[in-house]
């Protein structure tokens, strides 16, 4: 991961360029936004040495409890076409530190500053089948797929409220990522970042989270 972060600075502006021209962010926001994703790389590259099990104080002293933490599995993520580099980095960064393998759907209107992204993680080293990209043209199928999938442990979505809910329900329904859970969208292997909108050089921005939980288990 410090490698990845090292080669996404040395390309800055390439990647700039790149997500500029697909989505029309001034090239200052870009570069900000670039900034900002290998940032996040760079931060869930230290925490990764963080993780840390917990011993908990037993009812007795003839027994010990302890709790490992361990990655959840394969995580889905789905990302938007206003951010489409520091959500790539946002998401899929601490499912990596936490050791899970991930699949990932951009947004189809913004899909190129993603692949340059996965073609720096892949010079950076990352063994084939930890990251995988997959380009759609509608983006419903595939969203279908990870969220029924019973393969996929988690899912981490940046979308609109009435997607993310349609999302969750078919989850709910396929008895996966769901099925203990309430229709909350409190769930332990569901991550959604529901939009409210406002304006900034005409491009909608995501600034609530609604609910945020980490990308491994506890046992």
């Amino acid at each position: 991961m410090r490698r990845w972060h090292q080669l996404i600075v040395a390309r800055s502006d390439d990647l700039s360029a790149i997500l500029t021209a697909e989505m029309g962010k001034p090239l200052a926001e870009a570069k900000s936004e670039i900034s900002h994703a290998a940032a996040y790389v760079q931060w869930y590259a230290e925490e990764a040495n963080r993780i840390y099990g917990e011993t908990i104080s037993a009812p007795s002293n003839d027994r010990r409890m302890l709790v490992i933490k361990q990655p959840v599995g394969v995580v889905g993520t789905i990302t938007p076409w206003n951010f489409p580099a520091s959500m790539v980095a946002r998401k899929i960064s601490p499912a990596l530190a936490a050791g899970c393998a991930i699949v990932l759907t951009p947004a189809e209107q913004t899909p190129l500053v993603a692949g340059a992204m996965f073609a720096l993680a892949e010079r950076a080293g990352f063994p084939a089948g930890v990251l995988n990209l997959i380009y759609a043209s509608e983006g419903a199928a595939v969203g279908h797929e990870l969220c029924t999938n019973a393969k996929v442990r988690k899912i981490s979505f940046t979308g609109s409220t009435e997607v993310g809910r349609l999302q969750a329900a078919e989850a709910k329904a396929a008895g996966t990522i769901f099925d203990r859970c309430p229709l909350t969208l409190q769930c332990p292997f569901l991550r959604l970042l529901l939009i409210k909108q406002r304006r900034m050089h005409e491009s909608r921005i995501c600034i609530i989270i609604n609910h945020t939980l980490p990308f491994y288990s506890s046992t």
